[in-house]
């Protein structure tokens, strides 16, 4: 609200101003006015001799009694309201700080007139922080992927009403599994729900923001795009009921050929056969390939399937190198005119749906709409911080969620980690609380129904169970500077006597409580647990933080303070609404 308009407002004019040091007063008595009737956003400090006025100024004043100051010029026309002359105050009781070089600046019609230390541009810069800064918010796996990540994304984004979801990194390796839902008792009387209510979605390409009415899903430029998949997943989920007419691709996502999933699969044949142990685990769909020839500066981008002209020019080169490549393992060869009619294919199929996804996202940040980056895997499987090389071949935290959405790292606000309250793991690579035998089937076929059971939503494999590693997972936090975790899967564990938490490691009788850089390192660590009673029931879809059993909570309390990071949701069920918030 502006001054003019707002009763509690007072005039500049009642406010005593201090006189500025000369050469500070010099200093502005030369900038340029501002021409009548516009409103200045920033302040602008350009040259070291005001910081060094200021400073002077700051040293001459210090000892002197504190008084309420107007950082403005009088002003007897123009107005400020007392909130905003209460921060001012508030700014000056802080000291003195590094200088910086923009202030937010939203009075109207005012010039700068006199900062009492370089720290009142800091604390001025905080207050209205809020005003400037938009809202994204990001979720990432804290375990090896398979977390929950798809449901705690269709939570929030209906929570929250987001207007763009984005996934950051991956491509068809991943496996989200979403039944979306709303409150029956919401709807008026008589009106059906949507089609897609309750009903199971496995997503592999597309984000899980697309069952948010209103929301934009966009595969971002992290990304690698499988054509037929991701036509064939469209297929299914509007077959399902799901509105398909809001999902993107970003055109500097990079397209996945068969050629990469040939070159996939004869790789894990040749490590096979050297040796066994050295299988990675991989889904086999050409990922890891295709982000190779990424970082080759020899891929095929979603946009290049539009420029008829420069496909003809490059595919040769390019069916020639996938060859040479593939003929290493004993592959067949490309045919570039083949592929040069699959990619007109795929062109007249996409057309509508390839974008330039930073216009949208600088859109949506204009417009302060709330912003969803949406991770796969986690940070176990992260290409720098997993269990190298058991990993994918894209970042998975937080800090890839900027690079790969073209989202700034200033506009993200918030991090939740989503862990499950046991780890599971696909793929090759240590574990270090892995359980086998029955102890393990009974993580796996935890749950009211075939969708919950432990099998990967990809491959179908068996997922290798154990009980939570807080060591990994208070890791992978730190990692991201997670703000929050999502605990899903915490109806799971009823049932359990006792339940364990993974608190340190024992390496040779010595207790560690991080994750070794050296996976071979940590194939022979011991987990080193902390056991909490268990609870018989009480947790299925429970919604309300204070309904869950005591000894429910009394484990979410311990995960959160072995963790470090306050844990902000339980997940209860499979179901959208089966989420108990801790703070409603």
């Amino acid at each position: 609200m502006r001054g003019e308009d707002n009763p509690r407002s007072v005039p500049y004019s009642s406010f005593p101003v201090r006189p500025m040091s000369h050469a500070l007063n010099a200093t502005f008595a030369s900038a340029p006015s501002m021409p009548a009737g516009t409103e200045p956003r920033y302040a602008v400090l350009k040259t070291s001799a005001i910081t060094v006025a200021m400073k002077s100024d700051v040293a001459k004043t210090h000892s002197r009694e504190r008084s309420k100051r107007s950082v403005l010029t009088r002003a007897p026309s123009t107005r400020i309201t007392a909130t905003r002359y209460r921060a001012v105050c508030a700014a000056r009781r802080i000291g003195t700080g590094n200088a910086i070089r923009h202030l937010p600046f939203d009075w109207p019609r005012c010039r700068l007139r006199y900062f009492r230390g370089i720290a009142d541009l800091v604390r001025l810069r905080a207050t209205f922080r809020e005003e400037l800064i938009m809202s994204a918010v990001v979720v990432v796996g804290l375990g090896w992927g398979d977390e929950g990540k798809g449901k705690i994304v269709d939570a929030i984004a209906a929570e929250r009403g987001a207007r763009l979801v984005l996934r950051f990194n991956g491509g068809p390796n991943a496996g989200h599994t979403v039944v979306p839902g709303i409150d029956l008792k919401s709807l008026p009387a008589g009106t059906a729900p949507p089609s897609w209510h309750d009903r199971v979605f496995r997503l592999h390409q597309v984000p899980s923001g697309i069952f948010t009415p209103g929301c934009v899903s966009i595969c971002g430029p992290g990304t690698v795009i499988d054509p037929d998949g991701f036509l064939a997943e469209l297929a299914e989920v509007q077959e399902l009921g799901g509105d398909v007419s809001t999902i993107l691709l970003s055109d500097r996502a990079h397209v996945v050929l068969q050629s990469h999933r040939d070159r996939d699969r004869l790789l894990e044949a040749a490590r096979h056969a050297t040796s066994p142990s050295l299988e990675q685990g991989t889904t086999k769909r050409g990922v890891g390939p295709c982000y190779e020839d990424r970082a080759a500066h020899i891929g095929l981008r979603l946009g290049d399937l539009l420029d008829g002209a420069y496909l003809d020019e490059y595919l040769p080169f390019f069916a020639a190198e996938q060859s040479r490549r593939l003929g290493a393992y004993g592959g067949s060869p490309v045919d570039a005119r083949a592929l040069r009619d699959q990619c007109d294919q795929w062109a007249d199929a996409l057309r509508p749906r390839i974008v330039d996804s930073f216009l949208l996202v600088r859109d949506a940040l204009a417009r302060n709409d709330t912003i969803i980056l949406e991770g796969q895997l986690g940070v176990g499987r992260d290409v720098d911080w997993g269990i190298y090389p058991y990993v994918t071949s894209s970042g998975t935290t937080a800090g890839s969620a900027a690079a790969g959405t073209g989202v700034p790292v200033t506009a993200i606000r918030e991090v939740i980690g989503v862990a499950k309250a046991f780890s599971t793991s696909v793929g090759s690579g240590p574990f270090v609380t892995e359980v086998h035998g029955a102890e393990a089937m009974r993580f796996r076929e935890a749950g009211g129904s075939e969708t919950e059971h432990e099998y990967g939503v990809t491959t179908g494999r068996p997922r290798r169970c154990g009980w939570l590693d807080a060591v990994a997972t208070r890791q992978a936090a730190q990692i991201n500077g997670c703000t929050g975790i999502a605990l899903t899967k915490v109806d799971a564990l009823e049932g359990f006597d006792e339940v364990k938490i993974a608190t340190s490691y024992d390496q040779g009788g010595k207790a560690i409580d991080y994750v070794p850089s050296n996976t071979r390192t940590i194939g022979h660590l011991s987990p080193v647990y902390e056991l909490f009673p268990g609870w018989t029931g009480g947790t299925r879809d429970v919604r309300v933080w204070s309904e869950l059993p005591a000894a429910a909570r009394t484990y979410a309390d311990a995960v959160q303070d072995a963790c470090g990071v306050p844990v902000a949701y339980a997940g209860t069920g499979p179901t959208r609404l089966a989420l108990a918030p801790r703070h409603s």
